[in-house]
């Protein structure tokens, strides 16, 4: 007897990694790489050629939103996916300055919009350590000082935003006080001021 050996091709696959595109524009990217199957791939994005290439290529000048991606291996055979581009993450900070000198009350609220809508925010202050990620932009207990947050997206990390320079202020120093002592001798007032602690 003699016998065949039929070969099969890896089975085609293809993934992609998102840059967001601005509210209102066309200028997000999807990196669009094949795997497996026969190269060279032709790629497709909503119905248009990308290119014909064995690699990684990039689709320029997409919306936020859903695209159908179509990779074509050199044996006609096809895969499909689609791919999202979120809107770029733009953030915001509402803050509440420290209320006396010494204290560290001051708050401060990150708002971010964009993405896929679920985060996660740190907060780097003055080059210290990177605190770790929590789900909420709220970060109380501050002293006054310049700091920078972070937030990802906590559903594609491929989504991330900074904000820095943001000021928390504080009061310069400690109120003076002034008393009016009494003296016996003029049965008048003369004022003695306490300096600042």
């Amino acid at each position: 007897h003699k016998y065949a050996l039929v070969s099969e091709p890896a089975p085609l696959n293809v993934s992609y990694v998102s840059t967001g595109a601005s509210s209102g524009l066309s200028d997000g990217v999807l990196r669009i790489s094949a795997f497996g199957g026969s190269a060279p791939f032709a790629y497709r994005v909503d119905g248009n050629l990308v290119a014909e290439a064995s690699g990684v290529v990039s689709a320029t000048g997409l919306s936020a939103g859903s695209h159908t991606v179509f990779v074509t291996d050199a044996r006609g055979c096809t895969v499909t996916t689609n791919a999202i581009i979120y809107e770029k993450i733009v953030l915001s900070a509402q803050v509440t300055n420290v209320t006396c000198f010494g204290l560290s009350d001051g708050l401060v609220n990150i708002t971010a919009i964009g993405g896929s809508g679920v985060y996660r925010y740190r907060l780097a202050n003055r080059g210290s350590a990177v605190s770790s990620f929590q789900s909420t932009g709220k970060f109380g207990g501050l002293s006054g000082g310049l700091y920078s947050f972070y937030v990802e997206d906590a559903l594609d990390t491929a989504y991330s935003a900074s904000l820095t320079g943001v000021r928390v202020s504080s009061p310069i120093s400690s109120v003076g006080v002034t008393v009016l002592q009494k003296t016996s001798e003029t049965y008048g007032f003369s004022a003695a001021t306490i300096p600042p602690v």
